[in-house]
């Protein structure tokens, strides 16, 4: 009960922290931002649920499959768990990067554009304006 509100309460705060970032790397597209949470909750969850089933001692009882074979079966769903949320923790990192390096190529290209369109390149002179030319 105590792991699980300890568990709880980390995410939340996980969250917390992480809300700020998420809404400024993705202004441009909120719901990506939503979703991007979304996928650090399920990897939370999946590495905190893979820790407990990691952590599971299993006795022997009287009518019930042998302990060894219960714990293998724990042991392959806490394996199952951890790489789901390894896999949804290396999502957001990657998404979070990836998004970052593209919003930032995007103000470039804007304020390039917003600088060409304050000094347009110079025109070319016109053919006859006294501009030397190469022979034909």
């Amino acid at each position: 009960m105590l792991l699980t509100g300890l568990a709880i309460g980390l995410q939340q705060a996980f969250r917390r922290a992480g809300d700020p970032v998420v809404s400024e790397v993705f202004a441009a597209r909120p719901r990506v931002g939503k979703g991007l949470i979304a996928l650090s909750d399920i990897g939370f969850y999946c590495l905190y649920g893979a820790y407990i089933l990691f952590n599971v001692q299993v006795m022997d009882g009287s009518g019930a499959p042998s302990a060894g074979d219960v714990q293998n079966a724990v042991y392959s769903i806490g394996a199952f768990f951890l790489t789901i949320g390894f896999l949804h923790g290396c999502n957001v990192f990657f998404l979070t990067v990836v998004a970052g390096r593209v919003v930032k190529r995007m103000e470039r290209a804007a304020a390039y554009q917003a600088w060409m369109g304050a000094n347009p390149p110079a025109a070319p002179a016109p053919a006859g304006s006294g501009t030397p030319q190469s022979p034909r």
